[in-house]
């Protein structure tokens, strides 16, 4: 299996699409600010993205876009 990491908190779903694409759900942050993006195999091997993500203050929800994120 793998896992992914948003800073250190892990990602509540993650999908393989293939041999290159993941689809994750990213998991609510407590504050605005840039993680790395850390990715688990089960047989030990890491990627780390650093600066991968940034999460941004938001008022509101909007469903069809979250909680508001951006892709660094």
């Amino acid at each position: 299996g793998i896992d992914v990491y948003f800073g250190h908190i892990k990602s509540p779903a993650v999908v393989v699409e293939g041999s290159s694409r993941l689809v994750v759900t990213t998991p609510p942050m407590s504050k605005a600010g840039i993680v790395d993006i850390r990715v688990q195999t089960d047989q030990g091997k890491v990627l780390t993205l650093r600066n991968g993500f940034t999460y941004l203050e938001s008022q509101n929800w909007d469903p069809t876009g979250g909680f508001g994120g951006t892709k660094n």
